[in-house]
């Protein structure tokens, strides 16, 4: 049964609490409401006292994850990882938008076609990363938000694919997906804070380093390291080598947990924490 407005209104009185450790019992009340209500409520909060809307807020956030929480067990649980979906859905939770997965498509699919043409059948190594370059960081305009670095939309896979702007490891996110459709080998690096690309073989060390943030240009193993030097006390080789596509999502959802935190959005943060606490239970993930 719908709620009536009378037990909105009294709802919307229990969401005034302040503090919102002790607010936390009726924003999951609220959280797990049919959406309807949800809708209901919102609509009747409008003109409510700050605390009211921000809990009310919590609440309705909350409640996006919990209707997520199949499809992202789904996600941490597959045996053949997909982090375009995995991205996506961390996306849509935070922004609180649906359908963002066909836009992203249709805009890789669009890079993609437009790699594969340059490409012209040649795969070596060297032709196909100068493709993805003269495409993602040259046709596409994708660069490093330099001016506004730690901006939480700069982690978000459709917001950076409108914008063409993000850090380095969501532009090298682009570029492996990108690569899939291509049957490209690009793999992400994960040098502590600065991610970098590798295309090629790894296992044959054999192909090129590169920088996402910097217009996905070629890079040397020296500059790499430089890079990781100016970033972390002491260098270890181990950290120029190929993370999987797990741990990428893992250490893009640690990247927006830490922005989160220092804004003081705890509850943000939680959410947040709880989906990254089951990616890693799923996966092979430090």
């Amino acid at each position: 049964m719908a709620l009536s407005d009378n037990d909105i209104r009294a709802l919307l009185q229990l969401l005034a609490e302040p503090e919102l450790e002790r607010a936390q019992t009726i924003i999951a009340h609220v959280a797990s409401m049919p959406a309807e209500d949800l809708k209901r409520i919102g609509e009747l909060s409008r003109g409510s006292p700050a605390a009211v809307l921000n809990n009310l807020e919590a609440a309705q956030a909350r409640a996006r994850y919990l209707l997520l929480d199949r499809q992202w067990l789904d996600v941490a649980q597959a045996r053949s990882f997909d982090l375009e979906k995995t991205l996506v859905l961390v996306a849509e939770a935070e922004l609180g938008e649906d359908g963002l997965h066909d836009y992203v498509k249709r805009r890789l699919d669009d890079f993609a076609a437009r790699v594969g043409a340059k490409l012209s059948g040649d795969r070596a190594y060297d032709n196909g990363l100068a493709a993805i370059a003269d495409i993602l960081g040259g046709e596409a305009g994708l660069r490093g938000n330099r001016d506004d670095y730690y901006n939480a939309a700069n982690s978000y896979l459709p917001v950076v694919l409108e914008r063409g702007l993000g850090i380095p490891i969501s532009l090298c996110s682009i570029a492996i997906l990108v690569g899939q459709r291509l049957d490209l080998p690009v793999y992400g690096i994960g040098a502590p804070g600065h991610f970098l690309g590798f295309y090629g073989d790894p296992t044959l060390q054999q192909g090129s380093l590169f920088d996402p943030f910097d217009g996905f240009a070629k890079i040397s193993r020296a500059g790499a390291e430089k890079l990781v030097r100016e970033s972390s006390d002491q260098f270890d080789a181990r950290s120029l080598l190929p993370v999987n596509e797990r741990e990428i999502a893992a250490r893009t959802m640690r990247n927006l947990i830490a922005l989160h935190r220092q804004h003081g959005d705890l509850e943000a943060a939680e959410r947040l924490r709880r989906w990254l606490e089951i990616l890693v239970k799923h996966g092979n993930v430090p």
